[in-house]
């Protein structure tokens, strides 16, 4: 561990900054969230002054970890690394707590096949993190007697809880480029992935093993996460209804629409889970998409990805269908959960026949929607 003391200090004015800035990683998001709360933090690497985080790595068969670079970080954007020593165990000094009289700090590295994370928190006593052991999760994917596509993965060494979430996103296994889901937290080592979620794209598919339940935001004290790396899915073999449909996204309080997309650049329908950021003109921001299917045909579900929501959740998200455009009768509904990254598979209730559907938003508004799939 290298005896270099670096002190930085954050204002309360930069930390508003940092939190008006906030990024999409849970990581940053929690770090941002605790400099907001705390205004003022510094932080040394190597020092022997203040709260001592503390641990050990080990191989898969129980050997020292040693050389293991690591990195630590107790706010947004300042970031400290180190190594492990010849006995696996590293140790990370933050000089002084915040102005809430907590520490809040994040360690990351690469253990094997799979991407440790540690989040601690400390009201001023050193922090002695559980020795963890390198998890090989092996993913093995494999299509299922329907065609589906099945993710199964090793449990987890002693010391990381057996509770797991599967994420899949566009892209190449070296280069996930757009996020396309996220799993609600298993509690066993094996996925089936929703076919109307693969579509028809070449996906990539990685588990994340740890106390998933209440480890996003510092609910506990220690929070130990794995993550493997990312693996290739088969290509998938469904296309919805909607994919190039035209669109128009509107306001409910306008009988216009604040923007239509003819065929095919309708940023919600193209396939792609990329964020569509709509705009917020003059007129508001839109709170109703409209996809119309081109004809009537028969409709049974959606899945919705969205970037981000304006309104952290407690409001609803409401599929309409309509024949003809005019008159939309509700056909599910369902909760925003998540503030940040979204994704919701929602089923009707009974097939319905539609020519157009429609996704509203009771309170706030859809600029960060992704893709809507009509099925």
């Amino acid at each position: 561990m290298s005896e270099m003391h670096v002190t930085v200090s954050l204002s309360e004015a930069l930390a508003q900054k940092l939190w008006q800035q906030r990024t999409k990683s849970r990581v940053r998001r929690a770090t941002a969230m605790a400099v907001l709360a705390a205004a003022a933090v510094a932080v040394s690497c190597g020092g022997d002054s203040g709260i001592r985080i503390e641990g050990r790595l080990l191989r898969a068969d129980g050997s020292p970890a040693a050389g293991v670079n690591l990195g630590f970080t107790a706010f947004a954007d300042v970031f400290y690394r180190g190594e492990t020593d010849g006995d696996g165990h590293y140790a990370f000094v933050a000089s002084s707590v915040g102005t809430d009289g907590m520490l809040h700090a994040y360690l990351s590295g690469q253990l094997g096949d799979a991407l440790i994370g540690i989040a601690v928190q400390s009201s001023g006593d050193d922090v002695s993190v559980p020795t963890i052991k390198e998890w090989a999760p092996a993913l093995t994917i494999a299509k299922d007697g329907a065609g589906d596509s099945t993710v199964t993965w090793a449990k987890p060494p002693d010391g990381i809880e057996p509770s797991y979430r599967v994420e899949l996103a566009q892209g190449e296994p070296d280069w996930p480029v757009v996020p396309l889901w996220r799993s609600d937290v298993l509690d066993s080592p094996m996925y089936r992935v929703p076919p109307e979620v693969a579509e028809d794209h070449a996906a990539i598919v990685r588990v994340t093993a740890g106390n998933l339940d209440d480890c996003g935001l510092f609910d506990r004290d220690i929070c130990v996460t794995q993550q493997s790396t990312w693996a290739s899915l088969p290509l998938g073999s469904i296309v919805p209804l909607s994919r190039g449909a035209t669109c128009t996204v509107g306001n409910g309080d306008l009988e216009e629409p604040l923007l239509t997309f003819g065929r095919p650049p309708c940023p919600i329908t193209d396939g792609l889970a990329t964020t569509a950021m709509f705009t917020c003109p003059a007129r508001g921001c839109p709170e109703d998409v409209v996809i119309n299917l081109g004809a009537e045909t028969t409709v049974n579900q959606v899945v919705v990805h969205s970037g981000s929501l304006e309104e952290r959740g407690g409001s609803k998200l409401v599929v309409e269908t309509s024949l003809n455009g005019a008159i939309f009768d509700e056909a599910a509904s369902f909760d925003v959960r998540s503030y940040w990254d979204f994704y919701a598979l929602v089923p009707f209730e009974a097939p319905v026949q539609a020519r157009f559907v429609r996704l509203h938003r009771e309170r706030g508004n859809l600029k960060g929607l992704a893709d809507v799939a009509v099925f």
